[in-house]
């Protein structure tokens, strides 16, 4: 599979409108940022950043993909020249990002590229898409985290996830972001990540008896020492469990009414003298049902999260988008960019976000032209790649950016840890940023009248 070809067709037209117009090769900047917060989000895990930042800096199309465009039917006038152009396209010149795992809010760029105008906008579509649905999992992970109260969470959705890819990208968000373990085998051994897993109902249902599926169990795995006793219901696999030879560790319940069962199993297991087996709850778990199940004092000790983890069906998108904001104008110097629709405007230039902390809580962002100084706060938009230099900051090892991940949530303010209202956070635009955007949009609107008035003379 080409890695390049990874993008929707018209970037493709665009590139070569660019190579014909003369334009290919002028430094551009485009950033990757959302408007608005995603439904019931107060905040926004960005990951998939690394990946996207790596993706970026090798940026170069073959001869097969370029054989491959020459017989899209869209092409069929562009001359030789014009392909041999696209195949010789170079890498970006700058890539610039947030860390992995930062927390972000709107209009914050979180992938800035700087490079030659075709290049960049080939690039799009894929740079949104490696962002967007780790950051839509990191985002939910971190709120099941917040509802956990501190007790063990477990990333049980692979089946769930859209593809093996995504499953493999879910499992390593949500333990970048706090799960203790996860499902997924391949990802840990790809990634040194714990991994957790008891067993399937079809277990106990290939056994003649329950109470001898779990013998066997217990014999086989005598470290894991957890069964799932709701194949036949929990008193029955309970009655089971507890006649079993060997040492009984955990209990995991996958459905049912999960509050009087889960009250019920720990009162049955504290009077056999099981007080230190503990309670597993999974099944269709989010971080709305773990939080009504410890604000009523429901004796669990871990819960197992899948398909909401990896689906956030409540909130299921995060509408990043990129953005040109500057570019050569021709005569080697560069002009800024905005867009001016309404709800849909933009601010011109490549950015700073800068984050003020007051005693250890996120108090405020800033965002301003990445060349403005003067203001305090810590930069959170780093030069990772150029062309020149190489890497500048590579990425880290998944164990770093779950250390960052976490101290990051931990600095947010308590306000923005709720489930259920959504609560402002502040970032402002620098008054220089500002006035350079409203300066930008009143020459446009001045263009488009100018032009309509020569329209109407004639």
């Amino acid at each position: 599979m080409s890695r390049y070809l990874n993008t929707d067709l018209y970037e493709v037209t665009m590139a070569l409108g660019y190579l014909r117009a003369g334009m290919a090769h002028r430094e551009a900047h485009f950033e990757l940022f959302f408007r608005d917060l995603p439904r019931r989000r107060n905040f926004v895990v960005a990951a998939g950043v690394d990946r996207a930042v790596e993706f970026a800096q090798g940026f170069k199309l073959d001869g097969e993909d370029i054989d491959y465009l020459r017989a899209v039917p869209a092409f069929g006038s562009i001359a030789d020249e014009l392909w041999e152009q696209l195949e010789a396209l170079p890498p970006p010149l700058r890539i610039y990002s947030v860390r992995e795992g930062e927390v972000v809010f709107p209009h914050e760029p979180v992938v800035r590229i700087e490079g030659p105008l075709a290049t960049c906008q080939l690039l799009e579509t894929a740079i949104i898409s490696l962002v967007h649905y780790p950051s839509v999992v990191a985002s939910k992970a971190a709120r099941v985290r917040f509802a956990c109260r501190g007790k063990t969470f477990l990333e049980f959705g692979m089946r769930r996830a859209p593809m093996l890819e995504a499953a493999l990208e879910a499992s390593r968000v949500a333990y970048m972001v706090g799960a203790d373990a996860v499902s997924n085998t391949e990802c840990g051994r790809r990634f040194g990540i714990p991994v957790a897993g008891t067993m399937a109902h079809s277990w106990v249902m290939s056994f003649p008896t329950e109470r001898e599926a779990f013998q066997s169990f217990i014999e086989t795995f005598p470290e894991l020492g957890i069964l799932l006793i709701d194949t036949w219901g929990v008193e029955h696999g309970l009655s089971s469990a507890l006649q079993v030879d060997g040492r009984l560790r955990a209990v995991r319940i996958d459905s049912g009414r999960l509050k009087e069962e889960t009250r019920w199993v720990r009162r049955m297991l504290d009077q056999a003298g099981k007080e230190k087996v503990r309670i597993i709850l999974s099944g269709n778990l989010d971080e709305y049902i773990i939080d009504e199940l410890l604000r009523e004092g429901v004796p669990v000790d871990s819960f197992g999260v899948g398909t909401e983890m990896v689906n956030s069906t409540d909130s299921p998108k995060i509408s990043y988008i990129y953005k040109l904001v500057a570019v050569e104008n021709g005569e080697g110097k560069l002009r800024p960019t905005i867009k001016i629709s309404p709800g849909k405007k933009t601010w011109p230039w490549g950015k700073q976000v800068l984050r003020r902390l007051e005693d250890g809580v996120m108090a405020g962002d800033l965002i301003i032209r990445h060349d403005e100084e003067g203001y305090p706060g810590e930069p959170l938009v780093r030069l990772r790649w150029s062309r020149k230099e190489g890497w500048r900051e590579p990425p880290r090892q998944l164990e770093e950016n779950r250390h960052f991940c976490i101290s990051r949530l931990n600095q947010l303010p308590p306000g923005l840890r709720d489930l259920y209202e959504t609560r402002p956070y502040p970032v402002e635009i620098s008054s220089r940023l500002e006035r350079e955007r409203r300066a930008l949009e009143m020459l446009e609107l001045a263009r488009v009248n100018l032009k309509g008035e020569r329209a109407g003379r004639r």
